[in-house]
């Protein structure tokens, strides 16, 4: 591109000499020289073309266009390494949300990316852009996860990271949740936090917001607020404290800390000792 074209030596010292500064100030990201000739050295510059246009809100000339259609083919001969690293670079950029805004740019997207049959939930995300920082896992839920299981080609077409597997896995069956459980951002909002972390509710928070166009954008913030402001108090019940009462180890020890748990979410997470005492002595009789 005519901005990678751009040096300064050790003087600082500018060298453009193909006008990229130019380019720059006019938002216009274009290839150097023929872009046909430039994409067949690399196929993946197409995928960066797509990064550079949106971090930079460029126009796109036509003759481009033409030439990136002429080769999507040549995507296939990239390494799933590759695609799925530059696939993150784009996800990264706050400017990603605006896609649908370029069609020409949103459609190469989807031709590459066939699997993000959700675009349209973008359109919800510009509305809280500045209210929420969307990272790669949360866009890749909000643009897979739905009720069929098009997640999951993704997940092993491109063979990604268990890491980022258990988390779309998890965003996938808290989708299912949410949208069964009027409770889920209410009521129970306390309770999973503590079993799923604030980072997985404010990620469940905008997918939940993302899909349904129902949800005000107040009712998105209020929720958001509300998973800020919780404090999460810690359980403090452990195999060796049962131990210290006199319970022997084995499964019931388990059995028995799983007990005390449930009572001490059911009572707003307070439980007293002489309560945990008396479920402890039950488990041992």
């Amino acid at each position: 591109f005519t901005i990678n074209a751009i040096y300064l030596d050790i003087n600082g010292k500018i060298f453009d000499p193909q006008l990229g500064a130019t380019d720059l100030k006019n938002c216009n990201i274009k290839f150097i020289g023929d872009p046909q000739k430039r994409i067949e050295e690399d196929y993946l510059r197409i995928i960066r073309f797509i990064r550079f246009s949106l971090e930079y809100e460029s126009e796109i000339e036509q003759t481009t266009i033409e030439a990136i259609k002429l080769n999507l083919d040549g995507i296939k001969k990239i390494s799933k390494e590759r695609i799925l690293s530059e696939l993150f670079k784009i996800l990264s950029i706050k400017n990603f949300v605006k896609l649908n805004r370029n069609k020409h740019l949103k459609d190469i997207f989807l031709l590459i990316f066939p699997e993000f049959k959700n675009l349209e939930r973008l359109n919800q995300l510009e509305s809280i852009l500045n209210d929420s920082h969307f990272y790669k896992e949360t866009l890749l839920a909000v643009l897979l996860i739905d009720e069929t299981n098009n997640y999951e080609y993704f997940l092993h077409k491109y063979n990604v990271s268990n890491d980022l597997k258990e988390n779309l896995n998890l965003m996938a069956k808290n989708f299912k949740n949410f949208q069964s459980n009027k409770n889920f951002f209410m009521k129970d909002l306390k309770k999973n936090i503590y079993f799923f972390g604030k980072k997985h509710l404010v990620a469940l928070n905008i997918l939940y917001f993302s899909n349904n166009k129902k949800v005000k954008l107040k009712d998105y913030l209020n929720i958001l607020d509300n998973i800020n402001k919780i404090n999460i108090p810690e359980f403090s019940f452990d195999g060796n404290y049962l131990k210290e009462k006199g319970m022997t180890e084995g499964v019931l020890i388990g059995k028995t800390i799983k007990l005390i748990e449930k009572e001490w979410l059911d009572n707003d997470f307070e439980i007293s000792n002489e309560r945990v005492s008396e479920i402890i002595k039950a488990q041992n009789n």
